[in-house]
């Protein structure tokens, strides 16, 4: 990951987000891990690093080992106000991705990630 300060996000702008994002937004990035990593197994994914190419999340499962999932953003991310921007946008899409409507509430979101099994 890049890390150079003279462009994009700072090493102090990152780690705030890292931190903000594992203390106010876990869901999502369990989330964006289901969609954009494609890794439905997830139970829990937190947020490790980040820079203005993409995120590492560490993701459990509850069978397996935890793993390292790097996902790529659309573009890149010029400051901290753009990076949350940009994963209020992620988060947007990714829930029409599963067809949620804005109406329905967190609850019922997660309900439907579910497998069908655990909805018994």
């Amino acid at each position: 990951m890049n890390t150079d300060p003279s462009h994009g996000l700072s090493a102090q702008e990152s780690q705030k987000i890292v931190q903000s994002m594992n203390a106010d937004r876990s869901d999502d990035l369990l989330l964006y891990a289901q969609v954009y990593g494609k890794q439905s197994g997830a139970k829990a994914a937190s947020l490790v690093n980040m820079d203005q190419e993409g995120m590492d999340l560490e993701l459990e499962f509850l069978y397996s080992e935890p793993k390292r999932l790097n996902i790529q953003f659309h573009e890149p991310i010029k400051d901290a106000q753009d990076a949350i921007l940009h994963f209020d946008l992620m988060t947007q899409k990714a829930h029409d991705i599963l067809g949620h409507n804005s109406n329905e509430s967190i609850g019922r979101t997660i309900f439907k990630m579910l497998p069908e099994w655990l909805k018994h």
